[in-house]
């Protein structure tokens, strides 16, 4: 379901087609500076990345390179490229993320609350421990809520999309934020989780030290407790690559003023573009 291409865009696609390479295009027009353009992606490339894009007008010409990749995060190659990312992240992953479960960590908050931490008996390390533990089903539950609003906040403008074919820099930026407010949500519960799991055992450790023998109700919660405690991510369930990944994008992840797209992202694409510079255009 996307918007058709003119038949004076199919022949652009076709003449830049090389072979051996198939084609596809962005589901809907961007629209900048009153103008629309068609996004082109070309798959089967002989060079890595084996792929390679092409913007063309809706007149069917060309436009410079310099027209369309300006490298300020409000051009023609931003917006296209966001559109799609976001669009498709949100539909798929926020699909998924929107329905993690909340019960079981509904339930630690439960066992943890019949816990008695205002005991004078209990250190004050283990009262910190049991704080802490109880911090993780509030920020799961609290950043669930607003994966949950993002999602369907996300997906009603993605949606639109389909229905108008036509994209513009405020659609771009609004995808941006709910897929950024979504995906900042679900690393925060996952990190939560890493960073407390030794306080977590310790305070497991104390009860089962503690809990007299005849004080079942206890034994039962401390037994369910455990039990949610293992299923709780921490460093051992991690594998190199996780640990390597999570290191390289933990601050833009907490960082909310921080952009999620990579660095060089201009640079990437500026190398799989097809569209000819200014000079090339006036030479031919």
């Amino acid at each position: 379901n996307k918007v058709k291409l003119p038949e004076v865009v199919q022949k652009r696609v076709e003449a830049y087609k090389q072979d051996g390479e198939w084609s596809d295009h962005l589901f809907c027009k961007i629209l900048v500076n009153k103008k629309e353009y068609f996004y082109i992606q070309y798959d089967g490339v002989k060079r890595p990345p084996h792929h390679a894009r092409l913007a063309i007008r809706s007149d069917g010409t060309i436009p410079p390179i310099e027209e369309v990749c300006q490298e300020n995060y409000e051009d023609m190659v931003w917006i296209a490229t966001n559109v799609g990312h976001y669009g498709y992240g949100l539909s798929t992953k926020g699909k998924k993320w929107s329905r993690s479960p909340v019960l079981p960590y509904k339930r630690i908050k439960k066992l943890l609350i019949e816990i008695p931490v205002d005991s004078d008996q209990m250190p004050e390390d283990i009262k910190k421990a049991w704080a802490v533990f109880f911090q993780v089903t509030e920020i799961y539950l609290e950043k669930q809520d607003q994966i949950q609003e993002c999602y369907q906040k996300g997906m009603d403008i993605y949606r639109k999309l389909f229905d108008n074919y036509l994209a513009t820099l405020m659609e771009s930026n609004t995808l941006e934020h709910y897929h950024n407010l979504m995906a900042r949500a679900a690393y925060r519960q996952n990190d939560i989780q890493l960073k407390t799991y030794e306080e977590r055992k310790k305070l497991l450790r104390y009860l089962v030290k503690h809990t007299k023998w005849y004080q079942l109700v206890m034994w039962i919660t401390i037994i369910e407790l455990a039990y949610h405690h293992t299923k709780l991510l921490n460093e051992k369930k991690l594998s190199t690559s996780d640990r390597e990944i999570n290191e390289k994008i933990h601050d833009r992840m907490m960082n909310d003023e921080l952009r999620l797209v990579e660095s060089d992202f201009y640079q990437k694409e500026r190398g799989i573009l097809r569209n000819p510079s200014q000079t090339e255009l006036v030479n031919e």
